[in-house]
């Protein structure tokens, strides 16, 4: 049976851009459609529930920030904002929106294509979701439902966030260079300026911070990269 191909909305208020990256992704085998307005974004998104979303900020209607908190509340697929301006506050911002990833103006098509697919992957069944779950203490990461819990109590992450919780807690006690996330998540090798898995690390602590009975286990080693270390451990 063939695979059907995933669908991606493409929310642009410029015509010419929009279509553009749509026509772009569909020679490359998705489906992709557009959206130009960022209210009516939000209740497609709730009624198509594409495979990925593809954000612009700059929206009339609703900006992309706030069509990003609302989607979050109900959609937990790859959303992927498209900036002109790429300053570190408005990658903060839109991280702490829920989004996953961000692609610079002017858009380039190859890059834009690499990107998708590389957030794609992570809805494709894989080795990881085979894994069972990691418990340490209260902890509990799922890669099966791509769930965390602390004790009883849900916690809501986005993608991207899931994916660097993963990936560190099943390397306890090892260090992750910039270069081994940026490789892992994003599919491209750390350019020593790129600031976005440390702003990730950082909403992921803020959450896991909301939860007293842990201590904090995603820990800075300066000059070499980040370290996670189970509740038990730290508290030896």
């Amino acid at each position: 049976m063939t695979q059907s191909p995933h669908s991606i909305l493409v929310v642009e208020d410029d015509d010419r851009l929009a279509h553009m990256m749509a026509t772009s992704l569909n020679k490359a085998g998705y489906e992709a459609q557009v959206e130009t307005n960022g209210t009516a974004a939000v209740e497609r998104i709730r009624r198509d529930a594409p495979d990925l979303v593809v954000l612009d900020i700059m929206l009339p209607g609703a900006d992309g920030f706030t069509v990003c908190k609302k989607v979050r509340e109900f959609y937990n697929n790859p959303i992927l904002m498209v900036t002109a301006l790429g300053s570190d506050d408005e990658h903060i911002q839109g991280l702490e929106a829920g989004a996953d990833g961000y692609l610079i103006k002017p858009v380039r098509l190859p890059i834009l294509q690499a990107r998708v697919q590389n957030l794609l992957k992570r809805l494709q069944p894989s080795d990881s979701a085979k894994e069972q779950s990691i418990d340490f203490g209260p902890l509990h990461v799922d890669p099966k439902r791509r769930s965390v819990t602390l004790g009883e109590n849900p916690i809501k992450i986005s993608t991207g966030e899931f994916d660097l919780l993963w990936l560190l807690a099943s390397h306890e006690g090892i260090v992750m260079s910039r270069d081994d996330l940026c490789r892992a998540l994003r599919g491209i090798d750390y350019d020593g300026i790129d600031r976005s898995i440390d702003m990730r690390v950082s909403k992921l602590r803020q959450k896991l911070k909301n939860y007293p009975e842990i201590p904090i286990i995603i820990k800075t080693i300066h000059g070499h990269g980040y370290l996670f270390v189970s509740p038990q451990a730290d508290a030896e």
